[in-house]
C-alpha cells in the first residue's frame, strides 16, 4: 500500500495493474478489504494526478464492482460506492458552486 502513494507514477502502474489483476479473486479481495486504509484510498480521488493513473485506478474499482464475491467481502454499502464511482468515471470531477454576493469585493 506505501506503493500507492508514491508520488511517482512508474511505481504506482505496476502496483494499479497487479491489484487489478488480482481483484476478481476472494482471497485477494479478503486482503485488500483488511488492509488499514484502503477502502478510502480506492474512493479518494485526489489520490491519482495522472490520466494513466486514474484510468488504472477506475479499472480496479471496475473489477471489483464487478466481481460476485465483492459484496461478501466489502459489504453491500460499499459496493453502492464503487458503483457509483464506476457510473461517474474515471475523470470525474465533484462541482464546487461558489456565490457572489453583493458588497464582496
Amino acid at each position: 500500500m506505501s506503493l500507492a502513494t508514491q508520488p511517482f507514477p512508474e511505481l504506482r502502474f505496476p502496483l494499479l495493474a497487479l491489484l487489478e489483476a488480482l481483484a476478481g479473486q476472494m482471497w485477494a479481495q479478503n486482503i485488500m478489504s483488511d488492509h488499514p486504509g484502503f477502502r478510502e484510498y480506492l474512493l479518494d480521488r485526489s489520490t491519482e494526478k495522472t490520466k494513466e493513473c486514474k484510468e488504472w485506478k477506475y479499472n480496479l474499482v471496475l473489477t471489483l464492482a464487478k466481481s460476485p464475491t465483492v459484496s461478501e467481502v466489502f459489504g453491500p454499502p460499499y459496493v453502492v460506492q464503487l458503483k457509483v464511482y464506476c457510473n461517474q468515471g474515471p475523470f470525474f470531477v465533484r462541482a464546487q458552486a461558489e456565490v457572489a454576493m453583493e458588497g464582496d469585493s
